[in-house]
């Protein structure tokens, strides 16, 4: 079975919600206060027969007399399923919690092809004590033409004669054949909306993002000159050197929003992000294209742009005469991807594995495949944070074990295998995979450490600082 969320060559592990929750009971001693097995995080009714294509399961849980600093942690067992042994352990993650830090959920998503039919449970620990049992069965069939889920529905998206409207936010787009919208769970609760249209390489050639953000009383110009900045400091990591993400061409106003034209030094793809303001937040509509896009590339881009209400905008590779556009410096960085997925990693001190040379990356999220926002140190109330870490020549059967610590304790623990990874899919001989973790109220502020292990190895870490 594939854990969680995966794509062609990363893997995505288990993504954590915690809150804090008070109460009293008159039961002694530490425990499950309560204990809800779903498909759906924000209902509070156990179900305990789910369908093979259910997307994911759920074990929302709240405790009580826990000290802080315990370890809880789930077992997936797969008990009676006709393809694997019998209670084969699928899957096992760690949190650590008590205190003011009493409800959290644990989740296992659909593998590639469908939950398998059977029987299943999940063993609930508190330290080493086998604390809660909760037992399932996946039956029936996956329907063969499913009603496709509405993406970013928790953001507010509903599907109107064939747009995608958003009330919440006053938005609307609409998604051309053969575009793919981005997978929901990969992306942070700022992130409104993600889609690409794809190569036969799985490369991006076009993508629009939507993104928001609270900017209290600030006008839309503001916003633009706010994030200006952090297309100034973003960086990425080449042939040993730190070099600028992005080269920004020209900024000016598009209708009535402010508009910046980039080009995206790693892969020289051009983009272009307009600014408004409204309600307290501002919105981001970016549109990205690929260096050498067609007309008819461009005219689906424009296709989005309409249905959005944008009009024509000018969309162009970028160039001498190009509308809307400045000419590139003179010897623009040369066209790398971040993610090489089917080059040569660096030179390694392994020679196969992980590639202990290359320094893991931290970020605070995931685009294409790449990095945002990577940095050493993040602010308090930082919500998410992913640890790169490159490869080569990875086997199916290689074990990945990654270790996060705060302040030198341990409080999540995620494994697993190529395999798992890429699937049925062919392993590239190098590329990079990634684990986060995610806190729904905000890291707290302290000292973290990512360890990574291959094959029960401890081979390499990183530390980052939440301030």
């Amino acid at each position: 079975m594939r854990r969680h969320l995966t794509s062609v060559v990363v893997i995505v592990a288990a993504g954590i919600a915690l809150a804090a929750c008070g109460g009293k009971s008159a039961q002694p001693g530490p425990r499950f206060a309560s204990v809800v097995l779903t498909d759906n995080p924000e209902s509070k009714t156990e179900k305990t027969i789910f369908a093979p294509d259910t997307p994911r399961i759920y074990v929302v849980f709240t405790l009580a007399a826990v000290a802080q600093g315990t370890a809880v942690k789930s077992v997936w067992i797969a008990e009676k399923t006709g393809v694997a042994d019998l209670n084969t352990k699928i899957d096992e993650a760690m949190l650590t919690m008590g205190g003011a830090q009493t409800s959290g959920r644990f989740w296992y998503s659909r593998p590639t092809n469908g939950w398998p039919v059977g029987e299943y449970r999940v063993e609930l620990y508190i330290g080493e004590q086998q604390a809660a049992t909760r037992r399932f069965r996946i039956e029936g069939q996956a329907t063969s033409t499913p009603a496709a889920p509405v993406p970013f529905a928790s953001k507010g998206w509903t599907l109107e004669n064939d747009v995608y409207v958003n009330q919440r936010h006053g938005l609307r787009i609409a998604v051309p054949e053969g575009w793919k919208t981005g997978d929901e769970a990969r992306f942070s609760k700022r992130i409104l909306w993600v889609m690409s249209k794809l190569d036969g390489a799985g490369r991006e050639r076009m993508g629009v993002n939507i993104t928001h953000v609270s900017i209290g009383q600030a006008d839309a110009e503001e916003f633009l000159n706010s994030d200006l900045e952090s297309f100034k400091q973003a960086t990425y990591e080449e042939d040993g050197a730190t070099k600028s993400l992005f080269t920004v061409l020209e900024t000016g106003q598009i209708g009535s929003n402010p508009a910046v034209h980039f080009i995206r030094n790693s892969d020289q793809s051009r983009g272009l992000s307009l600014y408004s303001a409204r309600n307290g937040f501002g919105y981001i509509v970016i549109f990205k294209w690929a260096a050498d896009a067609a007309t008819e590339d461009l005219s689906q881009l424009q296709s989005v742009a309409r249905s959005i209400g944008y009009g024509d905008l000018p969309f162009a590779t970028a160039g001498p005469g190009a509308p809307g556009a400045v000419s590139p410096p003179a010897s623009p960085p040369a066209a790398t991807p971040a993610v090489p997925s089917t080059m040569p990693a660096a030179p390694s001190p392994r020679s196969a594995g992980v590639d202990t040379g290359t320094p893991i990356v931290f970020a605070t999220g995931v685009q294409n495949a790449k990095p945002v926002g990577a940095a050493s140190t993040f602010p308090t109330g930082t919500r998410r944070v992913d640890a790169f870490v490159r490869y080569q020549h990875l086997r199916r059967e290689d074990r990945l074990d990654g270790i996060w610590f705060r302040d030198d304790r341990q409080f999540m623990r995620q494994s697993t295998t190529g395999a798992e990874i890429f699937g049925g899919g062919t392993i590239p001989p190098s590329g990079r995979v990634w684990f986060w973790v995610e806190w729904k109220e905000g890291a707290p502020a302290g000292s973290y450490r990512f360890e990574l292990q291959f094959n029960g190895q401890a081979i390499t870490q990183g530390t980052f600082e939440i301030r």
